[in-house]
């Protein structure tokens, strides 16, 4: 039928669509994805802008790209130096027009932040969209770089850290930088909630970690699921946390009991 005729009449040469018809033939002009970005920043659209780049990317840059550029939901490498953020792939023209978006949005939204004692569900609002940008471009170099960078200025860099933790549990990141895993050991010690680092922990790629940093704080916050996970995943030492384990318990026992038999001589 005609409907079909029309289907079988469609033809794209370049950047050029043509469209057969009975009596005519049109032509359709493909706009570059970079004006619809732009059209909808100049309306102050942003968050539309930025989903745009989003799609973007994962229709026609990562078809491209897939096979060159690590996964981050993955474990990609047992070594430092071939970690995607450590050394990451040069990027694209294309990823760094959209990191442009990303930074030139962030920088009005830090700008435009409110006054300070109400600028928390702002900063987590912001948080919330770059972190999530970053974890599908794949772009860690940009998300502990100048992402980071503009949360530390802003003196909001535990609102950062603490939207990364439901990123790393679902393995949508599997790692944070030294600095920025700092911050989060601070953040969580300052609220009182240290599992929340031991959950992270188990989802990240351990082989790269600060290891002795990591180490001490677990053992002395008593974390033993994360120690020994990142003992068997990151060093393949079995032996060496079940021994910390038992001293640690021993030591607990000892002290239990010197403790009661002080109790016993301050009663008699």
């Amino acid at each position: 039928g005609g409907g079909e005729w029309w289907c079988e009449g469609v033809r794209s040469v370049g950047g050029e669509v043509y469209l057969l018809k009975e009596a005519e033939v049109l032509k359709l002009t493909l706009d570059p994805w970079t004006d619809t970005v732009d059209g909808l920043v100049e309306a102050g659209e942003w968050l539309s802008a930025l989903s745009v780049c989003l799609k973007h990317y994962e229709s026609a840059v990562l078809a491209r790209e897939s096979g060159k550029r690590p996964v981050l939901g993955r474990s990609v490498s047992h070594t430092i130096e071939c970690h995607p953020f450590l050394s990451p792939p040069k990027p694209t023209q294309e990823e760094e027009q959209l990191a442009a978006y990303l930074l030139r949005y962030l920088d009005l939204a830090v700008e435009n932040a409110p006054p300070a004692e109400s600028s928390s569900s702002h900063f987590r609002m912001i948080a919330g969209v770059v972190i999530e940008f970053c974890a599908v471009t794949k772009r860690l170099d940009l998300l502990y770089g100048p992402v980071f960078s503009a949360f530390l200025d802003a003196g909001q860099a535990h609102t950062f850290v603490d939207l990364l933790e439901p990123f790393v549990v679902t393995d949508r990141l599997r790692y944070i930088s030294p600095m920025a895993m700092n911050s989060f050991v601070e953040h969580c010690k300052l609220v009182g909630d240290l599992k929340k680092v031991e959950r992270c922990l188990l989802h990240m790629d351990v082989k790269i970690l600060d290891f002795d940093s990591v180490l001490r704080l677990l053992r002395a916050e008593k974390l033993y699921t994360a120690l020994l996970h990142i003992y068997n995943s990151g060093l393949d030492d079995f032996v060496t946390p079940l021994q910390m384990l038992f001293e640690d318990v021993f030591d607990g026992a000892e002290r239990s009991q010197d403790v009661g038999r002080f109790m016993r001589f301050a009663a008699e």
